[in-house]
């Protein structure tokens, strides 16, 4: 377990993204290298499961259900990334 996983910087109401030194840090199913700016909605996962919902600034907001972001969302988005079939694997 990393003490830093990323830094996390808002300027100019951009806020990015960056992994500290080897941490690992997921964004939507991909794994992050360098620094990213983060878009509403986006999904951030550091390590290997402390999963994150980026809110954007209120600008951004709409009427969505967030309530689809829940920790089975994160762990699929980022399993079909990876080529796996969760519903596949149940099924073996």
């Amino acid at each position: 377990i990393a003490d830093k996983h990323a830094i996390i910087t808002n300027l100019d109401n951009k806020v990015t993204l960056e992994p500290h030194g080897q941490a690992k840090v997921t964004l939507n199913g991909v794994l992050v290298l360098t620094k990213v700016q983060l878009r509403h909605l986006d999904r951030v996962i550091l390590g290997a499961n402390s999963t994150y919902l980026y809110v954007g600034l209120p600008c951004e907001w709409n009427a969505e259900d967030l309530s689809k972001y829940d920790y089975d969302f994160f762990q699929s988005e980022l399993a079909a990334v990876e080529g796996f079939d969760r519903d596949a694997l149940g099924k073996q």
